[in-house]
């Protein structure tokens, strides 16, 4: 049987050398239990090919808490990546690397709502955003937006296509009902997507679809039962250092807050902090948020809203 923090069988090996080691070689017997030890992982607790597993040890050997067992990184690139979002996805929010900053996504739904209420101890106030899947699904919120007309016009969906490329890591907020409706997710009519292209985009797709099954949904008819995740900044409401950006302080937010599974970006390390919001309103453009490379979506959504007016 696997040993375990509780009486474990003794271990004879070359690093089972007093008995202090022999705890803690113990507890990280335990904390890889759930799933197969990775073969990177050595003898002298260090990983030659994959510092992300280096990572959690070392941080568990400086004695920070950890509340999450089975605390599993996989890059998004990774044939496991989709089973792994299928077996955690709405059982528990999901940690997932962007371009700039952490952040955690949830379905959807009620009970996905809560899950990330609960894991950020979620201030009065806050909405959520959305990871756009499906953009077509997104500006159907507001077909009456010109700019939503001329990118839904296209039955290709190569103008969605190119969009989501030009805008890739901006939100678009689009008013999407009038100022008293309010939920989870809308603020005074207002909602917001996150748009990406590439393996992002394909996890968003992954998780919508999941979504599309689930009971309990925040958008009902009227918006099309849209289903796209739903996410926050991997951090704790109101947290005054602002954004997660590096990969050690997600690993300790995730472990502190019991989310396991956090999807990577290989190598790719945060930086800049939270995206650009940008905002249609009847085909002006609006900054709710400079970001990471703000001017370039700004120029790049100015150009489509002129491409839009010209049709």
């Amino acid at each position: 049987s696997s040993p375990c923090l509780g009486g474990r069988r003794q271990r004879k090996t070359a690093w089972d050398v007093d008995h202090r080691r022999g705890q803690m070689r113990a507890a990280a017997g335990h904390y890889w239990s759930s799933f197969a030890r990775p073969p990177c992982f050595t003898a002298r607790h260090r990983c030659l090919r994959q510092p992300e597993c280096y990572s959690i040890v070392s941080t568990y050997r400086r004695g920070l808490s950890m509340t999450s067992p089975r605390l599993r990184i996989v890059s998004m690139r990774d044939p496991s990546a989709d089973e792994g979002i299928a077996a955690a996805f709405g059982r528990q929010p999901i940690r997932i690397q962007l371009p700039s900053v952490y952040a955690i996504f949830a379905p959807a739904t009620e009970s996905g709502a809560a899950s990330l209420d609960r894991c950020k101890l979620r201030k009065p106030g806050k909405y959520y955003g959305a990871g756009v899947g499906d953009p077509r699904a997104f500006f159907n919120l507001a077909p009456e937006e010109p700019l939503s007309r001329y990118l839904l016009e296209d039955k290709s969906n190569e103008r969605l296509r190119k969009f989501s490329l030009d805008l890739h890591g901006t939100f678009i907020r689009l008013t999407i009902g009038p100022k008293t409706f309010e939920s989870k997710v809308v603020c005074r009519g207002t909602f917001q997507g996150l748009l990406y292209s590439g393996v992002l985009a394909e996890k968003m797709q992954l998780m919508e679809s999941l979504t599309a099954a689930m009971s309990g949904k925040l958008f009902g008819k009227d918006h099309g039962y849209f289903c796209a995740p739903i996410g926050s900044s991997c951090n704790m409401s109101g947290d005054p250092a602002g954004s997660i950006t590096t990969r050690d302080k997600a690993l300790a937010f995730g472990r502190d807050r019991g989310v396991e599974l956090c999807l990577t970006l290989d190598n790719e390390e945060g930086q800049g902090g939270s995206q650009t919001i940008l905002g249609l309103n009847h085909g002006r453009v609006e900054i709710h948020r400079d970001g990471p490379g703000s001017e370039k979506s700004i120029d790049s959504l100015q150009r489509w809203l002129r491409q839009a007016d010209q049709s």
